[in-house]
C-alpha cells in the first residue's frame, strides 16, 4: 500500500510560513499561503511510520516534488519504484468527499512582438509624466478549484481600465505587468503610462470612477479590491500604438473562466481557462521586446483539452504570436467500480453513520500521472477540510484532522482483512 503527498508548497515570502491557531483553525498571519496543501500529506504520511497500533500490509511512504509547478515531480518518477496495490492520495480539500478522478490541463505561454515607440518617450513636450496603475488586494484561488466563482481577474480589470480611460485622454504604454502563478487566478496587475502632466489629476479621476464599477460589480467575490495611482520615474521606452492595440485585443480574447460547463452530477465545470500572467519583456537594446501571456488551462475530458488548445493555436495565428508549451498532464478518468473506493465508504459510513460525497476535480492531481502509467494500481484521493488554498487566507480546519487519521488507518486496516 502506497501514501502518497508532495512536499512543495505555493509560498510568496522565501518559504517563511508563521502559522497559528485561530479557533478552528489553523491560518497564518496573511503574509504567505499555510502550506497545508501539501504539508498535510508529509506529517501523515510521517506520523503512519510512527505508529503500530493499527494492522495494515506493507506500507510505502511516497512524497513526490514540484508538483505546483506543473505536476513535474510525479511525472518524471520512476513509477516502477511503487510496489503498492493502493495508492492514497492525500491532496484533496473537504473532509467526507472522496475523489476518483481529476481534469488534465497544460500551461501555454504566447510571446506577442511589440515595437517601442521611441518617439513616445523623447517626445517629452507631449508625454512628461510616468504614472503607475495598480490593482490589488482581489481574492484569486486556486485556478481550478475556484475558476467557477466568478472572481475578477487583475490582469482583465486593468485591461479594461486602459480602454476606458483611452476614451477621455491620450496616453502611451510601458509596462503591463500582471500575476504571480500559473496556477492561481491572478489578484495583483499594474500598468505603467506616459502621459501629459497636466493630464495626472483626470488620469486619477477616471480611476475612481472605474474602481467603483469595478466594486460594484465585484463586491460579492473581491470585497478587498484596492486601485493605486502614482507618478513614477521611468527610463523605458513605450511601445507603439498599433502594438498596444494588438496588447489590449489579446488580453480581451484569451479566455477567462469557465469555457464549457459540465454535464456530470457533482461536476460544475468540463473546461476552464486561467489568464495568469502578463509581462513586457524589455530588451536593453529597446528592440525585438515582447508582452508574455501565460494560460492555464483544464477540461475533465482530453477532448475538451484539444478543443481549447486548438482556440489558443488560431489565436496564436491571428495575433503572429509564438505559441510555447509549459507544463502538461492527463485527465484521471473515474472509476466508480474502484475496490479502494469501496472500502473507504465502508469505514466512513461506519465512523460517522453516513455516506462520504464521491466526486471529480477541476484540477491536477498526481493521481493521472501515476495512473496514466500504472494502471493496475487502485486509487483514491482524499484529506481534511482546507480552504483557500494558494492564497494568504489558507486554512486548516482542525476539526477534520483526527477523523481524517482514523478514516486512513481504518482503510489500512480494511484492505488486508
Amino acid at each position: 500500500m502506497t501514501v502518497q503527498g508532495h512536499l512543495d508548497i505555493i509560498s510568496d515570502t522565501n518559504g517563511i510560513v508563521r502559522a497559528l491557531r485561530d479557533g478552528d483553525f489553523i491560518k497564518t498571519d496573511e503574509t504567505t499561503t499555510l502550506g497545508a496543501d501539501n504539508g498535510v500529506a508529509i506529517a501523515t504520511g510521517l506520523w503512519l511510520l510512527a505508529q503500530n497500533h493499527f494492522p495494515h500490509g506493507p506500507l510505502e511512504i511516497l512524497f513526490t516534488a514540484d508538483e505546483e509547478g506543473g505536476l513535474n515531480g510525479v511525472s518524471g518518477l520512476d513509477h516502477s519504484l511503487i510496489n503498492g496495490k493502493y495508492l492514497l492520495n492525500l491532496d484533496s480539500e473537504k473532509y467526507g468527499h472522496l475523489c476518483v478522478g481529476c481534469a488534465g490541463g497544460h500551461t501555454l505561454r504566447l510571446k506577442l512582438p511589440v515595437q517601442p515607440d521611441i518617439q513616445g518617450l523623447e517626445g517629452s513636450l507631449e508625454y512628461d509624466q510616468a504614472v503607475r496603475i495598480s490593482v490589488s488586494k482581489l481574492t484569486g484561488g486556486h485556478s481550478g478549484l475556484e475558476i467557477h466563482h466568478g472572481r475578477a481577474n487583475a490582469i482583465k480589470l486593468l485591461s479594461g481600465f486602459l480602454e476606458y480611460v483611452g476614451q477621455e485622454i491620450q496616453y502611451r504604454l510601458v509596462q503591463f505587468k500582471g500575476g504571480s502563478k500559473h496556477n492561481q487566478i491572478p489578484t495583483e496587475s499594474s500598468v505603467d503610462l506616459l502621459i501629459h502632466g497636466s493630464r495626472l489629476s483626470h488620469v486619477q479621476t477616471l480611476a475612481a470612477e472605474y474602481f467603483d464599477s469595478c466594486i460594484a460589480t465585484y463586491n460579492g467575490t473581491d470585497p478587498e479590491m484596492k486601485m493605486r495611482v502614482e507618478p513614477i520615474e521611468t527610463d523605458e521606452s513605450p511601445i507603439s500604438e498599433q502594438s498596444f492595440r494588438q496588447v489590449i485585443d489579446l488580453v480581451n480574447h484569451l479566455p477567462h473562466g469557465v469555457v464549457v460547463a459540465s454535464t456530470e452530477p457533482g461536476v460544475t465545470v468540463d473546461t476552464s481557462s486561467n489568464l495568469a500572467l502578463i509581462e513586457r519583456d524589455l530588451k536593453p537594446e529597446r528592440t525585438g521586446d515582447s508582452v508574455t501571456f501565460t494560460v492555464s488551462q483544464r477540461s475533465m475530458r482530453d477532448e475538451g483539452l484539444a478543443e481549447i488548445y486548438e482556440l489558443m493555436k488560431r489565436l496564436s495565428s491571428q495575433y503572429g504570436t509564438q505559441l510555447e508549451h509549459g507544463s502538461a498532464y492527463p485527465a484521471w478518468i473515474p472509476d466508480r467500480g474502484s475496490h479502494v473506493l469501496r472500502v473507504m465508504q465502508q469505514a466512513y459510513n461506519q465512523l460517522h453513520g453516513a455516506d462520504p460525497v464521491v466526486f471529480s476535480i477541476h484540477a491536477g492531481l498526481e493521481t493521472a500521472h501515476l495512473k496514466r502509467r500504472r494502471p493496475e494500481i487502485d486509487m483514491i484521493s482524499y484529506g481534511p477540510t482546507l480552504a483557500g488554498v494558494h492564497t494568504p487566507n489558507e486554512r486548516l480546519d482542525v476539526r477534520t484532522v483526527e477523523p481524517f487519521l482514523r478514516l486512513t488507518t481504518e482503510t489500512l486496516a480494511r484492505l488486508v482483512a
